[in-house]
């Protein structure tokens, strides 16, 4: 993944996160199904600055599953 950001302040040390936008066009799929995936606890938002991100961990979990189904 190209778009993978690290940050290294705050806690959150050695993790990658993910936009919104990049798991959009992983999964071919709507904002709205980001968001739902967030609320059903498929992935945790994590509020960084004025951004929200996602774990790339979560996101590669998610895909593995995706394959299996």
């Amino acid at each position: 993944m190209s778009n993978v950001i690290n940050f290294n302040r705050e806690g959150i040390l050695n993790k990658k996160y993910i936009r919104a936008k990049d798991i959009q066009k992983i999964f071919n799929i709507a904002r709205s199904t980001v968001d739902n995936w967030a609320k059903k606890g498929y992935l945790i938002r994590h509020r960084i600055g004025r951004n929200i991100f996602y774990d790339v961990t979560e996101v590669e979990l998610l895909q593995e599953m995706q394959w299996q189904a």
